[in-house]
């Protein structure tokens, strides 16, 4: 891998399969809820993978016949509701060294900080022991509100926002993220956990490891 986090101030994480060990809950919910109709795992595996980032509601929407959405309009805010009600009645969990991987990166003077989805990235983070060691963690993250949460880092850090995010590198599982960062003009670096390294590369990711401790190495 490209050694490169020494030219790095700040880091930019996201919680669900970096910090946060869910990402084989929410592929594996997924899947069974779309074996019930019919739809095999490889299938619904691989798209899985392949739309990380995508709401889940547009991955059942895109498939789910669309005979079955017409005969029943409520169809897909069940699935979703299923799909929600079966990943967040597992306790949340670190990923493996993760508290002492944010340790190590606080010791080198780097500032910390989260952008994430789900609406309470904050008591996820208390609730895991590691809150104390982020300037700051926003959610939820949708569209310009990624971009307002940028703004708000760059506050803290005390420069503007095109300066900060020169200085700054976004870690993330998603493609969606990493466009994002590439949007940002932030340099990136992709956990391939939930999705395809060559589809992180693409999305301009500098280098993907499965392993979000390899940063240490870096």
């Amino acid at each position: 891998m490209v050694s490169f986090l020494e030219e790095y101030r700040f880091l930019i994480f996201t919680l669900n399969g970096v910090l946060v060990d869910h990402s084989e809950l929410y592929e594996l919910s997924f899947v069974t809820i779309l074996e019930q109709y019919g739809i095999g795992p490889e299938i619904s595996q691989r798209y899985y993978r392949s739309t990380a980032g995508t709401p889940v509601e547009e991955r059942f929407k895109s498939l789910l016949p669309k005979r079955l959405i017409a005969k029943d309009p409520d169809l897909i805010d069940m699935l979703v509701q299923e799909y929600w009600e079966s990943v967040t009645s597992v306790p949340n969990k670190l990923t493996n060294g993760v508290d002492e991987l944010v340790r190590d990166l606080r010791q080198r003077a780097m500032l910390l900080f989260i952008t994430e989805e789900e609406d309470d990235p904050e008591g996820t983070m208390l609730e895991l022991g590691i809150y104390h060691y982020f300037s700051s963690i926003l959610g939820p993250a949708f569209d310009e509100r990624r971009e307002e949460h940028i703004c708000e880092f760059a506050k803290i850090a005390k420069l503007n926002v095109p300066r900060f995010c020169s200085q700054a590198l976004m870690v993330s599982a998603t493609v969606s993220d990493i466009e994002f960062a590439t949007k940002m003009r932030i340099d990136s670096f992709g956990i391939s956990t939930m999705v395809d390294p060559n589809l992180l590369n693409r999305a301009g990711a500098l280098d993907t490891t499965s392993n979000v401790n390899d940063l240490l190495l870096l």
